[in-house]
């Protein structure tokens, strides 16, 4: 099973099923829990696939122009020697251009036997041409956040758990949004309604990542009982919280810190999964606010 934060102070949990360990049969599609007609498929496809490939032109095509009127408001308004909205002119056109060519490779050479990861993404990202069309020929999961306690996300999000082998695993963001200070008040309030009250008392003490949203992390070790769990756990990304921040220079000159910890299946309690997931949870928040305090200290 796996669970990945997203930009913030993230982790990720991948799921690794020990070898010699038998497996049921993997899945052969992306699941949802709520199947899409052909139909809606390609309507979205007819714009998102156009619209990528004539910004792609555009910024290849007027990148003399685009460049110099970044480099002038880099010049006149930008941090100095930052030059933050030419690196993002830059990066834009190298992402774009790498959707094109992703879509058209898939269409040609993608094979899904050769699937290492499944992941857990929301359904929002289905306008990116290149997950929608290579992403749902993938054993992946694309999940409705506004319907993530619905039965059939969840059922949708446990059939990745299954069939996993000792080279595989299924990703999830347990989080499932950026972090940011609003969105902690937020979920922390929300959690003291839930079922799941009783683990406010560790939430409580969470600055710098979101509580973990259950539903889909334990489905997936529901589904996984033998599987391993691997967390990815990450800070620096804080800059690109939102676009503003991304193109006033957010990450430029920052460090991005990274941790990496396994846990066998055999240390995670069977009846006390959430209480173990909050826990690791808060060992992060302490780890992250540790790297900060490193940061600032004049001898950093």
């Amino acid at each position: 099973m796996s669970a990945l934060r997203e930009v913030g102070s993230g982790g990720l949990q991948v799921g690794l099923r020990p070898p010699g360990v038998e497996s049921e049969a993997a899945p052969s599609g992306a699941a949802s829990g709520r199947r899409e007609s052909l139909a809606r498929v390609w309507a979205r496809r007819a714009i998102s696939v156009p619209i990528y490939g004539a910004l792609a032109a555009a910024c290849v095509v007027g990148s003399p122009v685009w460049l110099g009127l970044s480099v002038v408001a880099d010049t006149v308004g930008g941090p100095r020697g930052r030059w933050p909205r030419t690196r993002a002119f830059g990066f834009a056109t190298l992402y774009l251009v790498a959707e094109v060519v992703g879509v058209v490779a898939a269409a040609l050479v993608a094979n899904p036997n050769r699937l290492l990861l499944r992941y857990v993404l929301k359904r929002e990202l289905l306008w990116d041409p290149c997950l929608d069309i290579v992403g749902r020929r993938l054993p992946n999961a694309f999940i409705d956040r506004q319907a993530a306690r619905n039965r059939g996300e969840i059922d949708a999000i446990s059939r990745l758990g299954r069939g996993l082998g000792p080279d595989s695993a299924a990703l999830i963001y347990p989080e499932g949004t950026r972090f940011a200070p609003q969105k902690l008040a937020r979920a922390k309030e929300k959690l003291s309604a839930t079922p799941y009250a009783p683990l406010s008392r560790v939430a409580s003490q969470y600055r710098n990542v979101l509580p973990p949203r259950l539903g889909g992390a334990l489905a997936l070790l529901d589904a996984a009982p033998d599987t391993d769990v691997l967390l990815l756990e990450h800070t620096g990304f804080e800059g690109a919280a939102t676009l503003a921040g991304f193109l006033g220079g957010g990450l430029v000159g920052k460090t991005l810190h990274v941790r990496l910890r396994r846990f066998s299946m055999a240390e995670i309690p069977v009846a006390r999964r959430a209480d173990w997931l909050y826990e690791r949870w808060a060992e992060l928040d302490a780890w992250i606010d540790g790297q900060r305090r490193r940061e600032r200290a004049p001898d950093a």
